[in-house]
């Protein structure tokens, strides 16, 4: 038989679909957020031909509506895009849908997963609503289409169905259209690489500035006092229209953009709670500001990290919105071509600053720049939408979320602004989602009040106190001294330990204590093997270590999982082939890039192992330790 030509074009991965992939590892197909959704009403009057004919004009422009996913001869995932076809698209075949229960519909549609590794990443259904009206839904995975993604399809599919219904070509004024296969360019690119060394140095300087920071949610599981990491998430959500005219009033006066006047307001109300308020860290999320991709359909966040250390107080909003401003723009400068960067130099600061860095905050400010589209519906009116001119806040909640996490998105519709956050219920404290939204919106409104608005009457603010037992040391340093101890307590060789801070006037220190059987047994080896605890909750490398030997008729410890460390090491090589693997080091010390981790854990999967996770694989752990958490399926 003749070889038959493909019908696809393998390209890399770009960091941004890396970042999908690892964002939803491991989570069940139907998990809410791993599938995304698009709604589309159209009058009686149109036919359904015009509506295929438009759904073709889109796909045919964004190659991720027909990318899968799947292994090269490397073993390594890459991502296939497929030449077009005919798209297919299925007809409902109900006749009770109604504009009333049309979202039903959707969620019934999400409910259903799909599969990456086995077909093209969306799905089109259309029908005819009860009314007579045509309705068109589209549901995607997330690694195909983050929020902005379909954004994007949504305005372009009412564009192209405008201009057919005109007389048009359908493509005529959409803007040059930006694939993966460019942004891979660009990130393999000698300009790319250059991006990325300009902003390692750029990541690293504001990584050692930031001092580890202990929020209650940061110790979870790490003493047996301390009840594990999950619990509620809470997401808090203000529309005010008021808030718009005075972020655009602020913004006018004093030449600042209204992203960083919203993002200093939060930083300063933050900076009022937590235990040390120059440990905030913001990523931003900059895929409209400054990027120059002004059409990219796929999961394309652009990250860098800005400090909110050192801002000034609400009685000085403008300087702090200044300051704010002046890292923006200096870290859009220094941004990279891939997300490698924060989790890599993350991993090498905090091995030579000894200490955890923990960067819980997320921040996304998002100008949709004009008004809606005609015809479709905005998913975010899903859940009780607001009424125009109307200010509301909302707060919802959801039981067993993991992680320790805090996440603000600031939208600009055309006529409110928006604020939304989602963190873990124990992040703030005592403090309601709802008071720190209407704390922050009092602190913008106080500087440039509405026409005719009464003085706001800002609330009150209780502070987060540190978890019980976190003691701070010198240099930003917290720590958690039953933690260490714990931690010490589970290395090779040692018996027993304790740790605690003293004071010897010249500053507090972090002393452990260790016994131990093994007379061989160095300070020095000791603290080599700390450097894999630190992104243990609570922990710090100590100061000083005591060592005591004693004889114990104690049985050695059991030696480690030898077939899943077989399986690990065999991995790690497929993807780090240069020289000797030394298994006692963590993943990126033997030279591992983030980019590798998706294939890794696939290849892993594929074979029967599971319990691995990313977060355990990226971290300072040895893959003698990472190898524990694998088990056979």
């Amino acid at each position: 038989m003749g070889d038959q030509s493909k019908t696809y074009e393998s390209v890399p991965l770009t960091s941004g679909q890396v970042s999908s992939w690892l964002l939803f590892h491991g989570c069940p197909p139907q998990s809410s957020g791993v599938m995304r959704a698009a709604r589309w009403i159209f009058p009686h009057g149109v036919h359904e031909e015009r509506v295929r004919e438009a759904v073709q004009h889109v796909v045919e422009r964004h190659e991720v509506l027909r990318t899968t996913v799947a292994e090269d001869a490397n073993g390594v995932l890459e991502q296939r895009i497929h030449l077009l076809r005919p798209v297919e698209i299925d007809y409902c075949e109900r006749g009770d849908v109604t504009e009333d229960n049309i979202r039903e519909v959707t969620r019934e549609l999400l409910a259903q997963p799909i599969d990456v590794m086995e077909g093209w990443p969306a799905r089109w259904l259309v029908g005819r609503l009860a009314s007579g009206n045509l309705f068109l839904i589209l549901t995607a995975h997330h690694f195909a289409l983050g929020g902005r993604g379909v954004r994007v399809i949504r305005e372009e599919l009412t564009q192209v169905m405008d201009n057919l219904a005109s007389g048009h070509p359908g493509k005529a004024g959409l803007p040059v259209c930006v694939n993966p296969r460019d942004l891979v360019a660009d990130e393999l690119s000698v300009k790319g690489e250059r991006a990325r060394e300009r902003a390692r140095e750029h990541t690293r300087e504001i990584l050692r500035s930031i001092p580890s920071t202990p929020f209650p949610m940061d110790a979870g599981g790490s003493v047996d006092d301390v009840r594990p990491g999950r619990g509620r998430l809470i997401a808090g959500e203000l529309y005010s229209p008021s808030l718009k005219g005075s972020l655009e009033r602020l913004s006018e006066r004093w030449s600042l953009p209204v992203s960083a006047i919203a993002l200093a307001a939060l930083s300063v109300a933050l900076g009022g709670m937590i235990p040390e308020r120059n440990a905030l860290a913001w990523q931003i999320y900059s895929d409209r500001a400054g990027t120059g991709r002004q059409n990219a359909a796929g999961f394309e966040p652009f990250i860098s990290l800005v400090s909110g250390a050192g801002l000034p107080d609400a009685d000085d909003l403008r300087s702090a919105a200044r300051t704010m401003w002046n890292r923006i723009l200096k870290t859009l400068r220094h941004r990279s071509c891939s997300e490698d960067v924060i989790a890599e130099e993350t991993f090498h600061v905090s091995r030579e600053r000894r200490v955890k860095v923990h960067c819980p905050f997320g921040f996304n400010y998002v100008d949709f720049g004009g008004s809606y589209a005609t015809w479709y519906e905005d998913e975010s009116a899903e859940g009780g939408a607001s009424a125009v001119g109307t200010e509301t806040i909302g707060v919802e909640e959801w039981d067993g979320t993991p992680g320790s996490f805090f996440n603000c998105f600031v939208v600009r519709l055309p006529e409110a602004t928006k604020i939304s956050l989602y963190l873990h219920e124990d992040m703030l404290g005592d403090n309601s989602v709802d008071d720190l939204l209407r704390y922050i919106a009092d602190m913008i409104t106080a500087w440039s009040p509405p026409p005719g608005s009464d003085p706001p009457s800002p609330l009150p603010v209780r502070a987060v106190q540190p978890d019980k037992g976190w003691e701070c040391l010198p240099g930003g340093r917290w720590v958690n001294p039953r933690a260490v101890g714990v931690a010490l307590n589970s290395l090779t060789g040692v018996e027993d330990a304790r740790a605690e801070v003293v004071d010897d006037g010249k500053g507090a220190m972090l002393v452990a204590s260790v016994r131990t059987t093994d007379g061989s047994l160095r300070p020095d080896d000791l603290r080599r093997a700390c450097l894999g605890l630190l992104d243990t909750p609570g922990f710090a490398v100590p100061d000083s270590i005591e060592i005591r030997v004693e004889v114990s008729s104690l049985p050695a410890e059991p030696a480690p999982p030898a077939r899943a460390l077989d399986a690990l090491t065999a991995a790690v090589r497929r993807v780090v082939p240069s020289g000797d693997l030394d298994v006692r080091e963590s993943y990126f010390a033997a030279g591992g890039r983030l980019s590798y981790v998706p294939a890794m854990l696939y290849r892993l999967k594929e074979s029967g192992w599971e319990g691995l996770a990313w977060e355990e694989l990226c971290s300072h752990r040895p893959l003698t330790e990472v190898a524990g958490a694998m088990y056979r399926r």
